[in-house]
């Protein structure tokens, strides 16, 4: 063997171990920036450390664990198996997000809101979907999750009332697109209705939960697969539609009824029910804080500010109205939290 060649050889093994080195190295800067960005102690730190150095194989292990002891005996292979698949799968170049991602899965584990919402799930797959699924399956309910997000998310951005009749159609487009996928297909003749209504919102009621979400969104972030937005918003607005549209027209029918009863109004009763409607609105307004200003509201244009702002107005306007001297200004662009009007009960200060 040639010098040349021996030093070649050297050169190999010494790159080798430096690349071990730095992957070791990024590891535990990884970890250090967790801990810093948590704030953990001591004790945490070297759990973290030791969560971080594991290898595919303990990762492996500890998620089928976790899997095992939530399902238990459940008879929802195609459940259990999609769980399975879905694993954390660190790269050897991993980036810090993906190395505190796995230790904030890891700790999860152990979180029995997560264990109660795995569980859950599991036990509505048993009694619904229990067979395995395949990949048509699993693109099915991507692209219908994908249509009732994009509807609901256009209903949102419209400013529509999800307890109000025009959410109906919104609703009867999901149910339309969501039953196809259920036990073959229509579970009732006639497609949509009250027992259709009822079942989807027992499925979202049984799949809205965050840690659940969270634990999905993590195990993205691991593996380098895209990340799902949350479904919260979305999801949120679509149970609410179902409970007040629970079969197609009856929440404007009930609308209608109760308009079509309307009599001459009793003063007395107007002014009971716009203090208790002052009173409710009274007690959210005390709730809001200086930094909750900026936060987004269901309508797109409008934030926390401008919306308190336009709750002062309204209540300007009526107190002038109703004192026979109506208002002209424009509505108020300072503070909503300092311009309760005195003729309304006012919020606690906080």
């Amino acid at each position: 063997m040639s010098w040349r060649s021996g030093v070649a050889d050297v050169a190999a093994l010494h790159a080798d171990a430096l690349e071990a080195q730095i992957r070791a190295l990024r590891v535990h800067c990884a970890v250090l920036r967790s801990v810093a960005n948590r704030g953990s102690t001591t004790e945490e730190l070297a759990v973290m450390t030791k969560l971080a150095r594991l290898s595919a194989a303990q990762r492996n292990a500890i998620i089928h664990q976790f899997i095992s002891d939530v399902l238990g005996d459940l008879e929802a292979p195609g459940y259990r198996e999609g769980l399975l698949a879905a694993t954390p799968d660190l790269p050897d170049e991993r980036t810090n997000e993906q190395v505190d991602a796995w230790i904030e899965l890891a700790d999860m584990l152990d979180d029995p809101r997560l264990r109660t919402a795995m569980r859950r799930m599991g036990e509505y797959a048993a009694r619904h979907a229990p067979g395995p699924y395949d990949d048509r399956d699993v693109r099915a309910v991507e692209q219908v999750t994908d249509f009732w997000v994009q509807r609901v998310t256009a209903a949102i951005d419209a400013g529509i009332a999800a307890d109000s009749p025009t959410a109906d159609s919104i609703v009867a487009d999901v149910v339309g697109a969501w039953l196809p996928m259920q036990d073959g297909g229509d579970p009732r003749p006639g497609g949509d209705g009250e027992h259709a209504r009822s079942r989807l919102l027992e499925q979202l009621e049984m799949a809205a939960d965050p840690s659940a979400e969270r634990y999905w969104q993590l195990l993205c972030i691991i593996n380098g697969w895209p990340v799902r937005p949350s479904l919260a918003t979305a999801g949120q607005w679509l149970m609410t539609a179902l409970r007040a549209n629970p079969a197609p027209g009856v929440r404007a029918a009930s609308i209608s009824a109760a308009l079509g009863d309307v009599g001459q109004p009793d003063p007395s009763a107007v002014l009971d029910a716009y203090a208790r409607v002052l009173a409710e609105v009274d007690t959210i307004v005390a709730a809001v804080t200086a930094d909750r200003f900026d936060d987004h509201t269901p309508c797109a244009d409008w934030n926390v500010r401008a919306l308190l702002n336009h709750l002062v107005y309204e209540n300007l306007m009526w107190t002038s109205l109703a004192g026979g001297n109506p208002a002209t200004t424009s509505p108020p662009t300072t503070s909503a939290m300092t311009m309760w009007p005195h003729s309304a009960p006012r919020p606690r200060r906080r």
